[in-house]
């Protein structure tokens, strides 16, 4: 697991192998229990996983654009921040608009979620079977 308690700090990147493909996933969650969880899950079934816990806006994108991931889990409600916006922004951008997005929120949020462009919405508490099976489903299909 790569962290990034700041999104302009350079980590060294490692290539995880899945099914002949490298499939790198963002987390943004400012609670750094669930990022862990989450991380540890992912790691398991062999993605590369980097977690942001501080939120910079302004910096985001270029975070996004460095690290390129296949897809990101952000969690709705975020400290400080206008998480719709982030996805917003990513959607919109021709270098960033195939990234799969996923919101995760403990309130039902899916019409928001939508609206702006994320590819899945998924409700806390959820069982970590639909998030492996949604993810690896929407990072496996073709096209946008």
């Amino acid at each position: 697991m790569i962290s990034l308690n700041s999104p302009l700090k350079t980590p060294k990147n490692k290539k995880v192998e899945m099914k002949n493909k490298s499939l790198k996933i963002i987390i943004i969650d400012d609670n750094i229990a669930m990022t862990t969880l989450l991380s540890t899950l992912l790691e398991l079934e062999n993605f590369e996983v980097i977690t942001i816990n501080n939120i910079f806006e302004k910096n985001m994108k270029q975070t996004i654009k460095y690290h390129n991931p296949d897809a990101m889990i952000i969690d709705f409600h975020i400290s400080g921040s206008d998480r719709l916006e982030i996805v917003k922004t990513i959607k919109s951008d021709p270098s960033l608009h195939k990234i799969k997005v996923i919101v995760a929120s403990g309130t039902n949020m899916y019409k928001e979620s939508m609206r702006v462009g994320a590819d899945y919405f998924i409700q806390k508490p959820f069982m970590p079977s639909e998030l492996l099976n949604n993810l690896k489903l929407l990072t496996t299909q073709d096209g946008d």
